[in-house]
């Protein structure tokens, strides 16, 4: 194996195969495997002059390279064999041990076979996260699973150590001081299915972290490491990252839909025969104008069951989660976007949709804008759809983020910076226009602030309603008395079906609920809810952001 040609950052070292028992514990196999000879010369050629001049900042390097001696471009060396397969072992309890720089982890063992232990391990640099930790103690026992399911079948597991130990014994003399040369692993390789198949499994994971095998071709291995599958390289977002996708299900909202990231019939093609119906029939119907609850309605089956299948689809990173696609949407560019010139995605943007322009679709986003602002009703279908295909792609990609807007109530919002009446528009009626500053809300009040005398001494006992209820509503929000006086006189000139209308939102009107999430929870209509709030607009202020729903911000990276 060429050391040059090794990620020198990948968190994946090597993976081990350890067995204890009467005779001691031994390393039967690692992967990848050190070649010594190159290990030697990667030292030689790394050894500076004598007489060079050593800096301050060489002398730190020097000092971070002992911290790693460990690691040589990406692999597990400079560790004895005899030394591995001593540490790791784990017999009672999971198994998390840091050498320098590395992390030895495995699960509690659960492979005895005639009184030997059998232990897989892997060695992954450190510093990593918990969650990350946590993935990789549960790969380890679904492989020794999958192991004792089939050493119980057919006795693969006695078969495959015995000939690994008899091949290291053949080989024991060749160096006194490391009696297990990787050399060795290098010819076993090629004679020994359980090596081959650790070796699958280290190549899966550094390819996208999912394994997909069949152990001794019988018993099905799968398994997803999501921040690699998902390709999330910072640390401290993959600690975040990965608890929201074993959680996913309480993060789902059935006025959300989702984009798959392949395509449908190749996703179709990867689903075991006996996999779950309801699975395969949510993935047929897929469609990005769906919303969860349209597909629970158009397949009848129970939303719990679409969380569930969505939850899987996730897992497997298979599916992004996004608001249903519509004219309505408002799409800005993703400030973690990449907008460099000849990028790999650009590269594959041009390839995918017949040498557009990358750059200039994305300028289009520049500022927030609807996508019926971007649809000419003039062009042609083809046109029309393939629009809509970009649109998507880069969702996929995480290039476009969607604004909403969240509603705060606000009595007495600037009261001395004010815009004009003549400048307002209804709600329904407005989009993000080159003045919208701060992202500060369509919806912006005109009136001219009352006199606070006059609020404060404001008689509401010819009222119908009684507001003793809606003090108590507003208290709760901390609203205070003067500006809950402010709010009932602006009640003064409403009707009382308005007024219950939107009292009963104002639990909503704390910038939490975007204008979707209201309309689901409510049943109420698009055009009641937009009436009522032009209606109510010299309370309320409005922010247009990005969902903070953690299942919605996740930035994949294809």
């Amino acid at each position: 194996m060429d050391l040059k040609s090794q990620n020198d950052s990948f968190e994946l070292l090597a993976i081990l195969l350890v067995s204890q028992g009467s005779s001691g514990s031994h390393l039967l196999f690692k992967y990848p495997f050190t070649d010594q000879g190159q290990i030697k010369n990667f030292k030689q050629t790394s050894k500076k002059s004598a007489y060079s001049i050593i800096s301050t900042e060489n002398r730190n390097l020097s000092l971070l390279d002992r911290e790693q001696k460990s690691i040589v471009n990406g692999l597990l060396c400079g560790l004895n064999n005899d030394v591995l397969a001593n540490l790791c072992q784990s017999i009672n309890e999971q198994l998390e041990l840091k050498i320098d720089n590395v992390f030895f982890l495995g699960c509690k063992s659960i492979l005895k076979i005639n009184q030997v232990t059998f232990n897989i391990v892997f060695a992954l640099r450190s510093p990593l996260p918990r969650p990350a930790i946590r993935c990789y103690q549960m790969l380890s026992l679904a492989i020794s699973k999958s192991l004792l399911k089939e050493e119980t079948n057919s006795g693969y597991l006695t078969h495959q150590s015995k000939m690994l130990q008899d091949f290291l014994d053949e080989h024991q003399n060749i160096d006194e001081n490391n009696r297990r040369l990787d050399s060795s692993f290098s010819d076993v390789l090629d004679k020994c299915q359980l090596a081959q198949e650790i070796k699958i499994i280290y190549e899966s994971i550094r390819k996208d972290g999912v394994v997909d095998i069949s152990v001794n071709n019988c018993v099905n291995l799968s398994f997803c490491l999501p921040h690699l599958a998902y390709k999330i390289l910072d640390k401290c977002e993959q600690s975040n990252f990965v608890e929201v996708i074993f959680s996913a299900s309480k993060y789902l909202e059935p006025y959300f839909g989702i984009v798959l990231l392949t395509k449908r019939e190749e996703l179709v093609r990867a689903l075991p025969s006996n996999s779950n119906l309801y699975c395969r029939m949510f993935i047929e119907k897929y469609n990005p104008v769906y919303s969860l609850a349209n597909y629970s309605a158009e397949l009848d089956i129970p939303i719990k069951e679409i969380y569930a299948i969505v939850e899987h689809l996730i897992y497997w990173a298979k599916v992004k989660v996004i608001y249903p696609i519509s004219e309505n949407n408002f799409y800005i560019i993703n400030p973690n976007a990449q907008l460099r010139i000849n990028t790999k995605i650009s590269i594959e943007f041009g390839d995918e949709f017949d040498n557009a322009s990358y750059h200039y679709v994305l300028s289009l986003f520049s500022e927030a804008r609807a996508l019926s602002d971007l649809l000419d009703p003039r062009w042609p279908r083809e046109k029309h759809t393939m629009f809509i295909n970009i649109v998507i792609w880069l969702l996929q990609r995480s290039v476009l983020i969607q604004l909403h807007d969240y509603l705060f109530l606000m009595p007495k919002k600037f009261e001395h910076q004010r815009l004009a009446c003549d400048k307002i528009s209804k709600l329904s009626d407005v989009s993000y226009d080159e003045e919208n500053e701060c992202s500060i809300s369509r919806l912006e009040c005109g009136a001219c602030s009352e006199n606070s005398n006059d609020t404060e001494n404001a008689d509401y006992r010819n009222s119908t309603l009684c507001y003793d209820e809606f003090r108590e509503i507003l208290s709760d929000f901390k609203i205070s008395e003067k500006d809950q006086q402010h709010i009932f006189k602006a009640f003064e000139v409403k009707s009382e079906a308005d007024i219950k209308l939107f009292m009963r939102l104002v639990p909503y009107f704390n910038g939490m609920y975007n204008i979707e999430s209201i309309v689901y929870k409510e049943q109420i209509s698009w055009s009641d809810l937009y009436t009522l709030l032009d209606k109510f607009k010299d309370l309320l202020f409005v922010s247009s952001y990005e969902d903070p729903n953690p299942l919605i911000r996740i930035n994949i990276r294809i």
